[in-house]
């Protein structure tokens, strides 16, 4: 895989997608971008709405996934959740969980990290 930041990009999302099918979540849509920011997965677990941030580095690049993510995205993916919850007439007593899926790429290979209730 070249190292194109929107190509591994979207790689990592599929790789986090197909993690969490395993894992036994529903993926309900992917890239949803509102109006005060972007949410990379939207899935479902039972009654659970999880929204899920999608985080890659390559290994070389000496910075975490996880450590890459600011308070300003943070803010960001909350604003997008809220968002989501009022256009899909979820509200704001929806059970949500926000996630991480971390993924460290490397030659040939993907570490991934699922971190629950990150954000």
């Amino acid at each position: 895989m070249a190292k194109n930041k929107v190509q591994y990009g979207l790689a990592a999302e599929k790789l986090a997608a197909e993690y969490l099918r395993l894992a036994g979540l529903d993926i309900q849509e992917t890239n949803i971008r509102t109006g005060r920011g972007e949410i990379d997965l939207v899935a479902r677990l039972g009654r659970l709405w999880v929204f899920v941030e999608v985080r890659s580095r390559w290994s070389d690049d000496g910075i975490s996934p996880i450590d890459s993510i600011g308070a300003d995205k943070r803010r960001r993916v909350r604003r997008a959740v809220e968002d989501y919850l009022e256009c899909t007439g979820l509200g704001p007593d929806a059970d949500i969980r926000i996630d991480v899926v971390a993924i460290t790429l490397g030659p040939g290979s993907a570490l991934i990290e699922h971190l629950e209730d990150a954000l």
